[in-house]
């Protein structure tokens, strides 16, 4: 962290600002009488869900420098473009974490006082994620297909039974997403739409997007998983094995997360306990695939010390 100053300090002025904000607050009065709780209460809630989401917002910027201080000491060799590609894709993926959840919380604390401006920032929201998200994909894509021709592999295409999978789980989120009642206004278990949007534009600009990052998401680990099965050396196969399932734990939490935000009026009719736990696992899932890819990163760093 102190080799790169800068990436270093945003994480850490954004991982303050998130936590300030968590605690100073106010809750929102709707909740606390939802689940019968005081304002302290709730405060303390979130901060166990807070805290938890900042350590993994570090986990994710130390897999990056890892990853990243290999790949410029690799830069000048065959694989070396491959891996400053997938490192922006990191990069991305890492700052995807704090951005988010940053804008989110700002925009909450505002639109809560302008309430007029709950719908635009919602909207904005939504496409700040797709803007990180989607590039990082498309980067982790590019850079492990730039290492098919090393094993003389051409770009291979997914089996028949990825790609039925794929086009019944697109078909289920669409569903999913046009059958969400809180996706145009908030109803009696929400308290805020998710999109504000009309349906065509909700499928055009953010659903159809997500799917395509998905996919490429998948084509990545696919790739990933073929240079591994190629290459030797069991320190570096064991490098790229966690890091395909890394991004491969990531894209599945990204499509969890969209998911919950088309369950948003089920899941408002939980139970606090109930709510808690879908949140910490999601927390586990999201914690999953970034250690997974710290995990990579460090096993080719230690290649890069021998």
């Amino acid at each position: 962290m102190l080799r790169y100053k800068l990436v270093s300090a945003v994480f850490l002025v954004l991982s303050a600002v998130y936590l300030a904000l968590t605690a100073l607050t106010e809750p929102d009065k709707v909740a606390l009488e939802k689940y019968h709780l005081t304002a302290a209460q709730a405060v303390a809630l979130i901060l166990t869900i807070a805290l938890p989401y900042v350590i993994i917002w570090f986990i994710a910027l130390i897999g990056y420098l890892r990853f990243n201080s290999y790949a410029e000491t690799i830069r000048g060799s065959r694989d070396g473009t491959a891996f400053m590609t997938m490192s922006q894709g990191l990069l991305m993926l890492a700052l995807w974490l704090p951005v988010s959840a940053v804008s989110s919380i700002l925009a909450a604390h505002y639109y809560r006082d302008h309430p007029s401006s709950t719908a635009t920032l919602i909207i904005a929201i939504n496409y700040v994620n797709i803007a990180l998200l989607f590039p990082a994909f498309i980067q982790m894509y590019r850079g492990a297909r730039k290492l098919l021709p090393l094993i003389k592999t051409t770009a291979a295409s997914l089996s028949q039974t990825v790609n039925l999978v794929f086009i019944c789980f697109s078909a289920l989120y669409v569903f999913l997403v046009l059958e969400d009642p809180a996706r145009h206004a908030a109803t009696d278990s929400t308290t805020i739409a998710s999109y504000y949007l009309p349906d065509w534009l909700i499928i055009i600009s953010l659903v159809i997007p997500r799917l395509i990052m998905w996919f490429f998401g998948a084509k990545a680990v696919q790739y990933l998983y073929l240079y591994r099965n190629r290459v030797k050396g069991t320190l570096y196969k064991a490098a790229l094995n966690n890091l395909a399932r890394g991004i491969a734990g990531v894209v599945l939490a990204t499509i969890v997360l969209r998911c919950i935000q088309s369950l948003s009026s089920q899941l408002g009719e939980l139970s606090l306990a109930l709510m808690l736990l879908v949140i910490y696992l999601l927390l586990l899932l999201i914690a999953i695939g970034y250690v997974l890819i710290f995990k990579g990163a460090k096993n080719l760093q230690q290649i890069e010390e021998l």
